[in-house]
């Protein structure tokens, strides 16, 4: 129970209607573009996760769910081991409770409450998210916010420099990945990134294979021999910073398979074409294999509203070497 009378407690079952009601209250009135969730998207994004889900909600004097704050955990190799780092989002209270940040209310109180209910051995090793600067600011003053880097995207506008098809590697498109992708996720767990989102056909398949808007159009590339995966993409022609685009929302692909690298980029740019959009955007860390090679095909770096955040609750895990070694896409965020 806060001080206020307001009690925090973990969601139950039952709450998921009032928490997208509330939702689609405060996000959309000022979005013309808002897409309203339902309950088949809070089903799938916190009960579906097969990482499990982080839900807190407050409650007013009279029983009512006012204010929801939640999280996408999701399983990571880092140097070989397993652990946790939790995606902080969704976090949000009626405005009919809202006070000034001057005097921090319920909402805050509840942000507080979720960090220490998650941030504890065996859950969240790491807490993150790319808040808007405004969110930023509101969380390094009252939630411990810690940046890692401000984030860039890298967007492509000319194709001239991207390497040929590679004939003798193979870019299937899949309506499910299959089982063999753990093959190539541990080799480059072992080889490539030594902090990485564990990209198993449960995760990947969770994430896009079984978005209930089916918005992302999916490709694996094999040898022509029909040898096993050497790398994978994900395409959707979706909202970010504030316009449609083509994104490159997935790239997990073996550095030393230039092929499949060839291979996959080319579909990407293909299915953007289709759409009828130009310029392809992507996300991958400045520290990263991917960024001189992408910047080497034609992509250009340019600044986003984004501020990357990371909160590390394990003393082996700090800022710098989180910078310098974590690997994450557009797949490790919900922003689309």
């Amino acid at each position: 129970m806060t001080a206020s009378g307001y009690a925090i407690r973990t969601y139950r079952r039952g709450d998921e209607g009032v928490v997208v009601d509330m939702f689609n209250r405060v996000f959309g009135a000022a979005d013309p573009e808002f897409r309203p969730r339902d309950v088949a998207y809070f089903d799938w994004k916190y009960l579906k996760n097969p990482a499990g889900f982080h839900s807190l909600v407050a409650e007013d004097p009279d029983g009512r769910v006012v204010a929801h704050y939640g999280g996408v955990p999701i399983a990571m190799r880092v140097d070989g081991s397993s652990t946790a780092f939790g995606q902080n989002c969704d976090a949000y209270s009626d405005p009919a409770i809202r006070r000034g940040l001057r005097n921090p209310g319920t909402f805050v109180r509840l942000a507080q409450a979720y960090a220490s209910t998650y941030s504890v051995p065996g859950v969240d090793a790491v807490m993150y998210g790319l808040p808007v600067p405004e969110h930023y600011r509101i969380g390094v003053k009252y939630l411990d916010y810690w940046m890692l880097r401000t984030q860039f995207q890298l967007t492509l506008r000319d194709g001239s420099r991207l390497p040929a098809w590679d004939w003798n590697t193979h870019a299937i498109e899949v309506s499910e990945f299959p089982e063999d992708v753990a093959t190539l996720a541990r080799h480059l767990e072992s080889t490539t990134h030594r902090c990485v989102a564990r990209r198993d056909a449960a995760f990947l398949n969770w994430r896009f294979a079984h978005h209930p808007w089916g918005c992302y159009r999916m490709a694996i590339a094999r040898p022509g021999n029909g040898g096993d995966v050497l790398g994978l993409a994900v395409y959707a022609k979706a909202r970010f910073g504030q316009a449609t685009r083509a994104l490159l929302v997935d790239w997990y692909v073996d550095p030393n398979s230039p092929g499949a690298a060839a291979s996959l980029m080319r579909w990407v740019v293909e299915r953007g074409t289709q759409d009828g959009l130009n310029d392809l955007v992507t996300i991958v860390p400045p520290t990263s294999v991917w960024w001189k090679t992408f910047l080497d095909m034609g992509f250009e770096a340019e600044p986003t509203p984004y501020v990357m955040t990371a909160r590390p609750y394990d003393a082996r895990l700090p800022s710098q070497w989180l910078r310098d070694h974590w690997y994450y896409t557009l797949a490790d965020f919900d922003l689309v």
